[in-house]
């Protein structure tokens, strides 16, 4: 039997490959612009939104009314009488 005799082959690491142009990617280049951070627009006064301002109002928890006599109601008071025995009442 025959053992075949090994060869070392020197190949390159890296091989330069020409890409045709079409087939190339181009990146676009970022330029840093400076904008300012705040810009005051003038805007006509129809096209202004008036938002309403909440204030906070202390209301009392309880208030005293003077409400005139012919208005106010009039509870009827309860009184207990006592009734003669002799009464008979039929129903």
């Amino acid at each position: 039997m025959q053992v075949p005799a090994w060869k070392e082959v020197q190949k390159p690491i890296w091989k330069e490959v020409q890409v045709p142009d079409w087939k190339t990617v181009q990146k676009p280049i970022w330029v840093e612009t400076k904008v300012p951070a705040w810009k005051e627009i003038q805007v006509p006064d129809w096209k202004k939104i008036n938002v309403p301002v909440w204030k906070e109002v202390q209301v009392p928890a309880w208030k005293e009314i003077q409400v005139p006599d012919w208005v106010e109601n009039k509870v009827a008071d309860w009184v207990e009488t006592k009734v003669p025995d002799w009464v008979e009442v039929k129903v």
